[in-house]
């Protein structure tokens, strides 16, 4: 595999999780870990696309930083729509909302996404699946760079705590256990 360099401090994603650290608590450190997965992933996965630039690395760093954080912010499993806002009110509206809007939206679809902005959506999409199932879903993105990424940003029971938070939820809505997933 040709190297593929990683980030250890991308600016937009430390200022985002600084912003929301104390929602995050104790759980800091595991999102940060999750959401640099994620960005890497997503990039890896876009990395030869002729639509690859500044600004489309910046959507992907800020869909990472907030397509998880309405778990804290909110305190609910149903967290999509309360992480898009929280997206909005700290760009402002800017014009890339929308489309990071689309990444968080549809990054729990379980089958592909066909649309406006799909190599985005769908790149982001395939990078969050890579990193909840540890891999298991590679959409080719090689093992050896998986286990560069998880070295760098290690998993720290991640995985644990969203299982913990998905039971809470699916006691007070056993009829809605995973209101994140899109068909």
């Amino acid at each position: 595999m040709k190297h593929f360099p990683i980030t250890y401090n991308e600016p937009v994603i430390e200022q985002v999780l600084e912003h929301y650290s104390e929602h995050l608590g104790g759980d800091f450190q595991k999102y940060r870990n999750h959401v640099y997965r994620v960005f890497h992933y997503a990039l890896y996965i876009i990395r030869k696309s002729e639509h690859m630039n500044s600004k489309v690395r910046g959507q992907i760093a800020y869909a990472s930083a907030f397509h998880d954080i309405g778990i804290w912010t909110h305190k609910t499993f149903d967290y999509l729509k309360p992480s898009i806002f929280a997206m909005q009110e700290y760009l402002q509206n800017t014009p890339d909302t929308k489309i990071i809007a689309g990444m968080i939206f549809w990054h729990h679809k379980r089958s592909a996404y066909v649309g406006k902005h799909q190599l985005l959506i769908e790149s982001f999409r395939r990078a969050d699946w890579i990193d909840v199932t540890k891999g298991i879903k590679s959409f080719g993105v090689p093992r050896e760079f998986m286990e560069e990424v998880t070295n760098v940003f290690p998993y720290h029971h991640f995985h644990i705590t969203l299982m913990k938070k998905s039971f809470k939820h699916m006691l007070k809505h056993p009829f809605a256990p995973f209101p994140m997933f899109k068909n």
